[in-house]
């Protein structure tokens, strides 16, 4: 009887995906965390945070950034699927694909590998998360026990109604920071001044509605001040994907706003800066 040993030989097991994106997270996390240290550090001339953080995305990819972000992907088009019943408001899955992916790497650093395997913390602190807040994007009333009071009815109605379009006639929350210790003086008193104050709050109101994912975008692009270019490097997305993911953010702010803002706020100051930094 002829044996042949290569026949019989064990290959080596395949990882699962569940593996796979677990051994790569741990890989990014340095990577992230040495991004995070740099962007918080002043001291750093933006030249050189320029170059280092081109750098950091090249280490990114060489750890397995377009791998991770592959199997990222695969996830998030099978959990829409699982989830779409026909019966429910519908969002772009690309856009789903894209608010995960921001979520994960600003979370990236805190996940801990000693409490739970990384698909576990995925499946529970990402995942659900970003579908129940597009989901609510769509329908405010979305994953919520239906009202059964003609009160409880009308208080639904309210929040959708607010979702949709953000009134300039809303009041103010008596336990919010008073205006006059929120804005700078420039130098005008009076209605003027509360008019500043007001429409600087109604904007910053509005850019709490935007989901976690739109708002860390935006504090990268004009807090952090980083390039379209380097944030789409760190997330392993092109230039233009960035930037029509921007383009969304802001045609979701101005519907927030709403048509009156821009009459009732377009000559203040604050509306000339936001025009300068182009929001």
């Amino acid at each position: 009887m002829f044996d042949f040993p290569f026949l019989s030989a064990r290959r080596p097991p395949v990882p699962s995906a569940g593996d796979a994106l677990h051994q790569l997270a741990l890989k990014l996390q340095p990577v992230l965390r040495a991004r995070e240290a740099l962007l918080s550090d002043q001291s750093v001339l933006p030249t050189l945070r320029t170059q280092q953080l081109k750098a950091l995305g090249r280490e990114a990819n060489a750890a397995g950034l377009s791998e991770f972000n592959s199997l990222i992907e695969k996830i998030c088009r099978g959990y829409c699927r699982k989830y779409d019943t026909g019966l429910t408001a519908r969002f772009e899955v690309e856009d789903f694909l894209s608010e995960v992916l921001i979520l994960t790497y600003a979370q990236l650093t805190s996940f801990d590998p000693q409490v739970a395997r990384f698909s576990t913390w995925f499946s529970a602190c990402i995942l659900p998360r970003v579908y129940s807040q597009m989901q609510r994007r769509v329908d405010p009333g979305w994953g919520r026990p239906q009202p059964k009071t003609v009160q409880g009815a009308l208080a639904r109605l309210e929040v959708a109604n607010l979702a949709r379009s953000f009134s300039l006639d809303q009041p103010l929350g008596e336990s919010e920071q008073p205006f006059s210790e929120r804005i700078a003086d420039r130098g005008i008193t009076g209605e003027a001044h509360l008019l500043e104050a007001q429409c600087q709050e109604y904007f910053l109101e509005a850019v709490r509605q935007l989901s976690e994912a739109e708002q860390i975008l935006l504090r990268r692009v004009y807090v952090l001040q980083e390039a379209q270019k380097d944030i789409a490097l760190s997330y392993g997305l092109t230039p233009a994907a960035i930037s029509v993911r921007l383009k969304k953010i802001y045609a979701r702010l101005a519907h927030l706003l709403g048509e009156s803002f821009d009459s009732e706020c377009g000559d203040t100051q604050f509306c000339e800066a936001l025009r300068k930094m182009d929001l």
